[in-house]
């Protein structure tokens, strides 16, 4: 399976977690849970901040071109159209249905055979 393009956090964003860390006395692990980002993202930050090169963080990271984000949106789209495929092909194989299915896209009601 292909990678996803990664999140990019602003600067103001590192900034907070790298406070949150330093300032509140939290572990890098629980404010890496609490922000739903990586440890691995954390500590990078916070050493980044210890050696005063926060603001360095991200910089060389090439920005995505307008194909590679066109390319990632049609590939969640095959997927949700994949999930959908799936749902309406166990329907009709005679797999039990709820009374509505609801995706991303479509919401799929069913009606109960009697």
């Amino acid at each position: 399976m292909e990678r996803m393009p990664r999140g990019v956090s602003t600067q103001e964003f590192r900034e907070q977690a790298v406070k949150l860390v330093e300032s509140e006395g939290l572990s890098m692990r629980e404010v890496a849970r609490r922000l739903s980002i990586p440890i691995g993202s954390m500590k990078n930050w916070v050493n980044a901040a210890r050696a005063g090169k926060l603001n360095e963080v991200g910089q060389a990271q090439k920005p995505l071109t307008d194909l590679e984000m066109e390319l990632a949106r049609v590939r969640k789209e095959l997927a949700e159209v994949k999930l959908e495929r799936g749902l309406l092909k166990n329907h009709l194989s005679g797999a039990p249905s709820p009374f509505w299915t609801e995706t991303a896209r479509a919401c799929i009601v069913t009606l109960c055979r009697q």
